[in-house]
């Protein structure tokens, strides 16, 4: 088995719009640590889900859910583990928020 440490993703989705931001790889398992960052002048309220792998968002697959983020302010979420397909999906009600997704992928 090989481990690999990387940016696994970044994104900055339009408003209201639940996006995926990263898909585990075929025959990977991966270890993520997810951060959000309020660029906004204003609250921004944050979601996001964890997704099987071919699965409809459904209101069961929330870890956040209308998180408030005040201006400026980060999350930072870790021990997130995934298996083979199975996905993130981010959202924000005001589009001003970034997420980058860091860990490892041990195949």
């Amino acid at each position: 088995m090989a481990a690999a440490s990387k940016l696994l993703a970044k994104l900055k989705p339009a408003a209201a719009t639940p996006t995926t931001l990263y898909t585990v790889p075929a025959a990977t398992e991966t270890h993520v640590n997810l951060f959000a960052a309020n660029q906004g002048a204003g609250v921004s309220l944050i979601r996001v889900a964890l997704l099987f792998s071919g699965g409809a968002l459904a209101v069961t697959d929330y870890i956040m859910y209308d998180i408030s983020m005040a201006v400026g302010t980060s999350i930072n979420l870790t021990g997130i583990a995934l298996a083979t397909g199975q996905r993130i999906i981010i959202q924000s009600n005001t589009g001003d928020v970034s997420f980058v997704a860091t860990g490892i992928e041990i195949t």
